[in-house]
């Protein structure tokens, strides 16, 4: 099924949605992460839309086309959540299921925290419960220093120098860095680069990271998953060791997790066989009323 473009007012901004699928047919959201934007999907947009799936990949604030709000304020997880809920609330679905990589990740793990009446079932894919990054980021000297880059986005001006600098080479390498040979291609990263160069998208994506640490999140009332979850996690991801997905477990009231020889760039490695293992944790279930 071909995709299609349109944009979506949602909490006082405009998102840039990529859709496959009927209208009418249970609705899968995807929400990628860091340096990505919807195309972090293209291996399982049309492949959800052929299982029956109505799916709906936006850009989230700050990437590629959607609208790019200035200030780190408007760049936290309260947000960030907000824009989902409001793009559902638009398009009428009172329920979902929900999908997120990376920063999409934990906007997903924020959702279901908050808003778990909202959503059928959760995938998660390599990045752990926020409890656990906060842990580890507290308390882990290792995890410290794997993480070293979130710190030095925190500066201003510099870290958009430093990846505009040579082609967008720094975000040409995250994508590269220890991943599997041709899961990039040079078309791709073309594409990626035209997304990166929108006028103020570095510091759209990069305000992701600073509002992590100025614009906290308001507590939700439980730290746990009631939804039904999966993790879904490649265990060569460099940043985001295997230990953090384990810990993260002990969050879901009723979880699962599959690993992966994979980088953290799981969708565009092994694509099948992602695909395939997330479609039947979508509709397994005897108690899912909607297959």
């Amino acid at each position: 099924m071909a995709i299609s473009f349109r944009f979506i007012p949602t909490k006082g901004i405009k998102l840039h949605i990529a859709e496959a699928g009927e209208q009418g047919s249970p609705v899968l959201i995807l929400l990628h992460g860091f340096p990505e934007f919807w195309y972090a999907w293209i291996h399982q947009i049309e492949f959800f839309a052929a299982a029956g799936f109505h799916v709906i990949a936006p850009d989230q604030r700050g990437y590629n086309l959607s609208d790019k709000p200035q200030g780190v304020k408007n760049y936290g997880l309260d947000i960030l959540c907000e824009d989902i809920i409001g793009l559902l609330d638009h398009e009428k679905v009172q329920k979902c299921y929900l999908v997120g990589h990376d920063w999409g990740a934990m906007v997903s793990w924020v959702l279901a925290m908050k808003y778990p009446e909202r959503f059928y079932k959760l995938g998660i894919l390599n990045v752990p419960h926020p409890t656990v990054m906060k842990k580890n980021l507290t308390n882990s000297k290792e995890q410290r220093k794997k993480s070293a880059y979130m710190f030095f986005f925190q500066l201003p001006f510099l870290p958009e120098y430093i990846l505009k600098k040579n082609n967008f080479l720094y975000l040409v390498k995250t994508l590269k860095k220890r991943t599997k040979k041709g899961a990039f291609s040079a078309e791709e990263l073309e594409i990626y680069r035209k997304a990166w160069a929108q006028k103020g998208a570095l510091t759209g994506i990069l305000n992701w990271y600073r509002g992590m640490f100025r614009a906290a999140p308001t507590r939700a009332r439980t730290n746990r998953i009631s939804i039904p979850a999966h993790i879904f996690w490649g265990e060569n991801d460099y940043v985001l060791g295997r230990n953090l997905a384990e810990q993260s477990m002990k969050y879901l009231e009723n979880g699962e997790i599959t690993f992966f020889q994979a980088t953290h760039w799981i969708m565009h490695e092994i694509p099948d066989e992602l695909n395939e293992a997330l479609l039947r944790f979508l509709v397994e279930s005897k108690t899912n009323h909607i297959f």
